[in-house]
């Protein structure tokens, strides 16, 4: 048995080389190296520890940015459905052109205006749908101006598949299309507006101007002429001395000062033809009005216009007014009216007949001219004025002793249904 200071001494040694000292320990040799290791991986722990901050920073970055980029994709689509709800809810019809001028896309409202599908439409070129005189060459000179400035603006004549024509108004503007490899491709967009009523009003402003000039040239010989013979009479009234020329006298005095008075009131009824532009108006309910001012209650009436509109004067009213007044005083024996229509190939009548004594043949042609009538004649003269402002005519046609028979001739595209008339079996 070792003693146990040789032990100690024994163990004493291995410690040394367990931690490296003992001059014998494999360790020793080894240990700036480790160190070396040591700081080494010390080194590499904290770029570790730093790259892995740069990392989270950058995550929360990349977390950022794809909240951002989620937001904006939100914003993208809504803007999306937001341009698409104009496209489609615009009252305007909307073509996407190429650069060449073929069509690209349509909205709804083309496809209703030219009555055409939308496989039609996109094989078509600007001709084919464009009135005479209207040609692919003229078109392309509006793309490349609206290319070139940015926007264009002009008027066209459209034309509808069954060959009906009708006015444009046409704006291009063009657009950038960003194609998928991030290239630009310039597109036009053009937008169009039907104006069949604004050139329809704008006609009858003009005919109305000249009917009212017109009016005022009418009303002015008649008063002028009806103040000359007054003038005469007064001079008679004054040189006479008898009593009873006198009193003659002033008696046509009296009746020429009325028909003066007359006019003035003509004048002041009409005074606001062609002020304002025509616009769609109701036949029944119009007419309505017009007999609410008459003592209508003796006559029976009997109206089958329901839905029918017509595109006319805001004094279609009077017009009504005055023709049935005009039967009122003049036609004896009526009891009932009625107001009815029948469609042809030129257009709507309108026919407003009663169960007079009706007109007599020789009279027929003069009941519109200016004092052509029983009385001054105005009332019928104006009715016809007024009527002939968005083209519409009107003639007598019915048979004396059975009743007068007054024809509306309202031309196509000047007349409408409200609701589709409903047809009986």
């Amino acid at each position: 048995m070792k003693k146990h200071s040789d032990s100690r001494t024994d163990w004493q040694v291995q410690r040394d080389r367990i931690i490296g000292l003992g001059e014998s320990s494999l360790r020793k040799s080894y240990y700036p190296e480790l160190r070396e290791k040591i700081a080494e991986l010390e080194k590499k722990n904290r770029e570790l520890h730093e790259a892995y901050e740069l990392l989270a920073s950058n995550e929360e970055e990349l977390r950022q940015n794809y909240d951002e980029l989620s937001r904006r994709e939100q914003e993208i689509r809504s803007a999306k459905h937001y341009l698409e709800a104009i496209y489609e809810g615009s009252p305007d019809m909307i073509f996407v052109h190429s650069s060449d001028g073929h069509i690209i896309d349509v909205n709804e409202n083309v496809l209703s205006a030219f009555a055409v599908s939308r496989e039609e439409l996109l094989s078509a070129v600007p001709s084919d749908m464009s009135g005479k005189g209207y040609t692919n060459e003229m078109a392309l000179g509006y793309f490349q101006a609206a290319l070139k400035t940015g926007k264009t603006e002009f008027e066209w004549v459209g034309k509808r598949k069954n060959g009906e024509e009708f006015p444009l108004d046409i704006r291009l503007r063009r657009i950038d299309h960003v194609r998928d490899d991030g290239t630009i491709e310039p597109r036009v967009l053009a937008i169009l507006r039907d104006i069949s009523e604004a050139k329809m009003a704008e006609r009858a402003l003009d005919q109305a101007r000249k009917k009212l000039k017109l009016l005022n040239t009418v009303i002015f010989q008649d008063i002028q002429s009806t103040v000359f013979a007054l003038s005469a009479y007064i001079q008679l009234s004054g040189s006479s001395r008898d009593g009873s020329k006198v009193t003659a006298y002033l008696d046509k005095e009296a009746f020429l000062i009325s028909k003066i008075v007359s006019s003035l009131n003509f004048t002041k009824n009409y005074q606001d033809l062609g002020m304002q532009p025509p616009k769609w108006q109701n036949v029944g309910q119009v007419f309505l009005y017009a007999i609410s001012h008459l003592d209508s209650l003796k006559i029976g009436r009997r109206m089958e216009v329901e839905g029918l509109e017509i595109y006319a004067d805001l004094l279609l009213e009077k017009v009504f007014f005055n023709l049935v007044e005009n039967r009122f005083v003049h036609g004896q024996g009526v009891t009932e009216i009625a107001l009815t229509y029948r469609e042809s190939v030129n257009g709507m009548t309108i026919v407003l007949t009663d169960n007079g004594v009706g007109i007599e043949s020789e009279q027929k042609s003069r009941i519109f001219e200016q004092g052509g009538g029983k009385s001054s004649g105005l009332g019928l003269f104006l009715a016809r004025e007024i009527l002939s402002i968005t083209g519409i005519t009107i003639t007598e046609t019915g048979e004396a002793g059975k009743g007068v028979r007054f024809e509306l001739l309202v031309p196509k595209g000047a007349y409408r249904f409200a609701d589709p008339p409903q047809k009986t079996v």
